[in-house]
């Protein structure tokens, strides 16, 4: 039996569990259990705080986790630590939910957090937002192997805006420990932001990774590495 934390892999939009696979196996390797659910990304009605009962409903009660959370999946960590016990919260390539913002009002106050990929965004007659594949590998997996990239871009879903329309849940910032990972050639979110931002609200330097906006692809083993650690 490990004495190693649970950690509970939070995915972006468009994305669903299938995108932590390979991150999955490495941490597995290091002696790590994980939780990656599917998040209820179709659902229009459905925000941050429900995308957290889901991820919640996965974990114990009564044991330390630890949380990654990827680009969108960003805005669900800290509900999350309102609702399970949290050690660290680890901000993979991701957003940052602000009390009583809205992440939309956080692109009006700070326009240099959009990336390349929002314009590839379409939306759906119901609401929904869709993403074309071949925009998808250059924006998502542009550093990942041909192969890899195809399989990913032939997963993506349909994602509701709400939960970035909405203002956010979180009512004040969680104790847990936060750590910022950064893949220095996004192109979803600007390395830029993610520096500032990181060194603004938390002073702290992200971790950057030698990736995309997908580095749970395109170097998994350097991302668990990095990962383990940060918690040591």
């Amino acid at each position: 039996m490990t004495d190693k934390p649970i950690v509970a892999l939070i995915h972006g939009g468009f994305h669903g569990a299938w995108c932590w696979d390979l991150l999955v196996s490495e941490l597995h390797r290091r002696g790590y259990r994980t939780s990656a659910v599917d998040l209820p990304i179709g659902e229009l009605a459905l925000g941050a705080a429900a995308y957290a009962d889901v991820v919640a409903a996965d974990l114990p009660e009564d044991e330390a986790i630890v949380v990654v959370g990827h680009s969108m999946g960003g805005l669900v960590v800290p509900p999350l630590a309102e609702r399970r016990p949290v050690t660290h919260m680890v901000f993979l390539a991701a957003l940052y939910p602000v009390p009583g913002k809205s992440m939309a009002r956080q692109y009006e106050e700070e326009p240099e957090a959009v990336g390349a990929a929002y314009q590839h965004f379409r939306t759906r007659e119901d609401g929904l937002l869709t993403l074309a594949p071949d925009p998808a590998r250059q924006v998502f997996y542009h550093d990942c192997p041909a192969d890899l990239a195809e399989w990913a871009s032939s997963r993506i879903a349909d994602q509701s805006p709400t939960i970035m329309g909405e203002v956010t849940p979180l009512r004040a910032w969680p104790e847990a420990t936060t750590i910022s990972m950064a893949g220095v050639n996004d192109r979803c979110i600007p390395i830029g932001w993610q520096r500032a931002t990181a060194r603004r609200r938390f002073g702290i330097d992200p971790i950057e990774l030698p990736s995309g906006h997908s580095p749970f692809l395109s170097c998994p083993a350097i991302v668990a590495d990095a990962l383990e650690h940060a918690l040591a």
